[in-house]
């Protein structure tokens, strides 16, 4: 019978942190230091063709007629990082129409040896989540979730010559990798990618690392998806589908390798090599899949924002124009605080606090007041601690995309928008900046709208603050889509229905909220202290418009009444 296979529980070994990954997306493999050794392309032609007796190894004229020239192996530690520890790792693999092929003699049986059982590698639901959407309707289907890997024995009859006589790459790490919620943007950012990008940085391998993801059916990933991850390693990213589809052999000294066929799949980097030794490689000493949370030393969120930011700037991926060539480094309000501009107007400018209402692309989560409050903010004065007199400059901005926005996030010093997956674009904000987050009426009731602001103080490295609104004026929403038709049909009350309630918004409440953002400076040292006196978020009813939420990060606006801290 197969053996489920369990996450390693062992504690986490000291991190070893290595350059900064900014380094790395300068290009390819330099942030760790190339391969020790490599395959390299060779002129002479020696793949076998179409008059071959072996009929497995393909087409001379489908590989391109080029040969590889074996040299030494690769030596790399991969038993080190968390990756190691957290995933599971499988070696002398192959990879072929979706499965992984295991090589090693234990999983064969011989005369007075049984064969081990094969590893169940099935990961936990919250891993395996995908919402499938129909052609032509858009209708959502939860039919579809990730698949397990499929594991198999190699076998006498293996349909590709790489797969009967295979040269495992040493060079080469394939990590398969299955998202947590990897249609939804938020989910991707937090949990996934910035998690990797933590694990990465702790794994002196790195650099040798091909991100393979998990995906429903052999489908593409979701853009956004692809947009983030893709920026983790010198390599090209793939599915597993794309990975593992049956190529073409050629041979080489010792065995066959797979050979490259011209074009690339959908989706395909052009950018990026598919492996250390150049081209595709279906045969590996090792390959980690990772199917559960990464053991990780830091969450290192804003350090990928930023990370992201530098890698499609270089790439000339953002929208022309967005970004002035050589703006601040840093938001206004942090340089407000510094000398020069502390305690002067520098000679008689006023500096502009940049300030970017988030507006939802869907008919919910709106703010139903809106352009009173970009009126009200384009009129805002503040003067410092420090005597600068500042003002404001407002404006909407929808983010349908990660370009778009890191070009908000980029000009932005205070992001203003409701919970919601919109809100993880404040990591790609310059260090100093701030985000309000606007939490509906009723949705305090579930722990969940407390997950963004947590999240970024799990980062001990985060410089951007998350300061947050609870609406608790039972007359400041307008319901969402599916409660307006719930309440229509007479269904009872749902527990995610506040989630998606359109808010109104007192102006007093946001006035406090910049002039607190202004005079704490861009500090994270100062914001700190805030978060640990309760003096980081407020709670806003019709009579108080901003009350400090207090220690207890699960207050509620409910319990505020029963204690008498709001009317």
């Amino acid at each position: 019978m197969p053996v489920p296979y369990k996450a390693p529980g062992q504690p986490r070994r000291p991190a070893i942190v290595f350059m900064a990954w900014s380094i790395l997306a300068i290009y390819g493999l330099s942030a760790w230091g190339p391969p020790r050794t490599v395959l390299r392309r060779t002129d002479t032609a020696m793949v076998l063709g179409a008059g071959s007796s072996d009929p497995r190894a393909g087409d001379r004229s489908q590989s391109g007629g080029s040969r590889y020239a074996v040299v030494e192996e690769c030596e790399l530690d991969v038993d080190a990082g968390p990756l190691a520890e957290s995933c599971h790792m499988l070696e002398n693999v192959c990879v072929d129409q979706r499965s992984a092929i295991l090589y090693d003699e234990k999983y064969h049986p011989s005369p007075g040896h049984a064969a081990e059982p094969l590893p169940v590698l099935d990961p936990p639901k919250r891993h395996k989540h995908y919402i499938f959407q129909h052609r032509g309707t858009g209708a959502k289907d939860y039919h579809y979730s990730l698949p397990a890997m499929h594991v198999r024995p190699a076998s006498a009859d293996e349909p590709a010559a790489y797969l009967s006589e295979p040269v495992f790459s040493s060079c080469t790490v394939p990590v398969v990798y299955y998202s947590h919620y990897i249609q939804n943007v938020a989910h991707m950012f937090r949990d996934n990618a910035a998690r990797l990008f933590g694990a990465l940085n702790e794994t002196p391998w790195a650099a040798h690392a091909k991100l393979v993801l998990m995906t429903a059916e052999g489908l593409a990933p979701p853009q956004f998806a692809y947009d983030l991850m893709r920026p983790l390693t010198p390599l090209s990213m793939e599915t597993w589908a794309d990975f593992t589809n049956r190529l073409p052999s050629a041979e080489v000294q010792g065995g066959f390798l797979p050979a490259a066929v011209p074009g690339d799949v959908q989706g395909a980097d052009e950018r990026a090599p598919d492996s250390c030794e150049g081209g595709p490689r279906r045969c590996f000493r090792r390959m980690l899949v990772c199917m559960d949370n990464l053991n990780i030393t830091g969450w290192p969120l804003h350090s990928y924002g930023q990370h992201l930011v530098q890698h499609y700037e270089r790439q000339g991926a953002l929208p022309p124009g967005v970004l002035p060539p050589h703006r601040p480094a840093e938001a206004t309000q942090r340089r407000l605080a510094a000398p020069p501009m502390a305690g002067t107007n520098g000679g008689g400018v006023e500096p502009v606090i940049s300030i970017a209402f988030q507006k939802r692309s869907a008919p919910e989560r709106q703010l139903l007041n809106s352009q009173e409050l970009l009126e009200a903010c384009n009129s805002w004065r503040h003067t410092t601690p420090g005597g600068v007199e500042v003002r404001a400059k407002c404006w909407e901005v929808e983010l349908p995309d990660l370009f778009t926005g890191i070009a908000a996030a980029q000009q932005a010093d205070i992001f203003v928008g409701a919970h919601g997956a919109n809100i993880a674009n404040a990591w790609l904000m310059r260090p100093g900046s701030s985000v309000v987050e606007l939490t509906m009426f009723g949705f305090d009731e579930t722990d969940a709208h407390m997950n963004l602001v947590k999240r970024n103080m799990f980062d001990e490295d985060s410089q951007v603050q998350f300061w947050k609104v609870l609406q608790c004026d039972p007359k400041s929403w307008t319901p969402g889509l599916l409660e307006k038709e719930g309440l229509e049909k007479g269904e009872p009350f749902r527990d995610f229905w506040p989630k998606y309630r359109n808010m109104r918004v007192r102006w007093e409440v946001l006035d406090t909220a910049f002039r607190e953002i202004v005079d704490t400076g861009g500090d994270m040292q100062a914001f700190r202290q805030r978060w640990g006196e309760g003096r980081w978020w407020w709670l806003s009813t019709a009579k108080q418009a901003a009350v400090y939420g207090g220690h207890n990060i699960y207050q509620t606006c409910v319990k505020a009444r029963e204690q008498g801290l709001i009317d």
